[in-house]
């Protein structure tokens, strides 16, 4: 009678571990082993419940995917390797093959920990109190802070959200600078899990990451009153165009703005980031080999928000700010028409 009750307890917590991520158990399961790639996130709950939709959702997903140009570097891996992450691990030594982020990443081990504790340290700002958000923000952020004076010309590393939802990315003339933020995006409980992962009108907590029409219904309306989508109405024209759109389309046209003075700056040439720099380009393709400051000023912080990826809905003011202002800097002139944030 005993051994059957111990055979049954191991096969219930079995059970448990193997039916997907929402189960309370196994958010309490500290980590021990990795399973193979996808074993315990592709496992399928037989019951119906949500389980099977998240798998789908993870699946589908770039989280489930091993970056490949990412294998075997040892700056990289624990972002980009699922083990790496869960464990906490920097050396690539330490790791067999390499396997995407699943449930373990964020449920158990390192990502847990960062949960549970809800504040942690980015390049560019010490303490940032995240909230559940500190597992995205432990990644997604520029990975390094800016130099206007380093000749290598590093770029932010893409998916820098965290340096524009804590408005302190970005290379500013001076380290007395501040930009200005929008306080109710910044100042959310857990930061990006809050607006990317909410609990929709069925108690579903979506596993897509990314942001889906009906969340501006179920989040910004909550501010921003019969919202639909995420492209508000600014308060402002900000890219001096003569009229006020959403706050998405008056940076696409700051941003606009901003690339076109720097292609006048490098006289018809161009720049993109490769290989950790940003490299500039005459009007013929050739290698610029030396810029001024202010055109790496004015790049970095044009690709920083272009990496945030969500054209100024994290932190409209910041946003808003540090593009007109990198468009002063490299042009000693303010934006004509823009009103301006300062």
């Amino acid at each position: 009678m005993i051994a059957l009750k111990k055979v049954s307890l191991i096969t219930l917590l079995l059970i448990f571990v193997l039916s997907g991520c929402t189960n309370n158990l196994e958010r309490d399961l500290l980590f021990v082993s990795q399973p193979k790639a996808g074993e315990a996130s592709m496992a399928k709950d037989t019951t119906g419940s949500s389980t099977d939709r998240i798998t789908e959702e993870w699946a589908q997903s770039l989280h489930s995917r091993a970056n490949p140009s990412t294998i075997g570097r040892d700056e990289c891996i624990r972002c980009h390797d699922g083990v790496a992450f869960a464990q906490n691990i920097s050396q690539s030594a330490q790791l067999a093959s390499p396997i995407g982020q699943d449930c373990f990443s964020c449920h158990a081990g390192y990502g847990r920990e960062l949960k549970e504790v809800g504040v942690l340290d980015v390049p560019t700002k010490d303490v940032f109190n995240a909230g559940l958000g500190a597992v995205c923000s432990s990644c997604h952020n520029a990975n390094d802070v800016p130099d206007i004076s380093n000749p290598r010309r590093a770029y932010p590393h893409y998916s820098s959200q965290a340096d524009v939802l804590t408005g302190f990315g970005g290379i500013r003339e001076n380290e007395e600078i501040q930009f200005n933020n929008t306080y109710g995006h910044i100042s959310l409980a857990n930061s990006c899990v809050d607006c990317h992962m909410p609990t929709n009108k069925s108690a579903y907590i979506s596993h897509e990451f990314k942001m889906q029409a009906e969340f501006a219904e179920l989040v910004c309306a909550a501010c921003h009153q019969g919202a639909t989508d995420f492209n508000f109405l600014a308060k402002a024209d900000y890219d001096g165009n003569g009229k006020i759109e959403g706050i998405q389309d008056e940076v696409v046209g700051l941003m606009d703005i901003l690339e076109g003075a720097i292609i006048d700056e490098l006289e018809g040439g161009s720049f993109a980031a490769s290989k950790g720099s940003i490299n500039y380009y005459d009007k013929k393709g050739n290698i610029i080999n030396s810029v001024p400051d202010e055109v790496y000023l004015a790049s970095y912080n044009y690709l920083l928000i272009e990496y945030d990826g969500s054209l100024g809905v994290h932190n409209p003011l910041f946003t808003v700010q540090i593009l007109q202002y990198s468009y002063k800097q490299l042009t000693g002139e303010d934006i004509p028409n823009a009103s301006l944030v300062r």
